[in-house]
């Protein structure tokens, strides 16, 4: 596909004129054939990690999961303080007031 683009785009004809509906160009013809060459080399890279994961399971070592294990580290939101919130009477019965509670912080998962 990408060589036929490459051999064959000079015969449509070349222009810029939106008011027509003409936006071909040759840097739109690049810019298109630069993006189709990364999506082919990103799908092939996939494939590649996907047969070599089913070749795995075949032989009985397991799938492994290589994405990052970054739990350990922590991340920003992990230690965020736990605050709840109780019905205080503020001379009229009315309103909100936040409490935390012991000031300490909490790890969520």
């Amino acid at each position: 596909m990408i060589q036929t683009i490459y051999r064959y785009s000079h015969m449509i004809p070349k222009g810029w004129n939106p008011e027509e509906g003409q936006f071909y160009t040759e840097r739109t013809i690049h810019i298109f054939l630069v993006a189709l060459s990364l999506l082919l080399c990103l799908t092939t890279v996939w494939f590649y990690m996907a047969c070599m994961v089913a070749v795995r399971v075949l032989r009985g070592l397991g799938a492994e999961d290589s994405r990052s294990d970054d739990e350990d580290e922590g991340s920003p939101l992990e230690d965020v303080p736990e605050i709840h919130t109780s019905q205080m009477a503020d001379g009229g019965g009315k309103g909100t007031k936040d409490v935390v509670s012991d000031g300490g912080l909490k790890k969520r998962r």
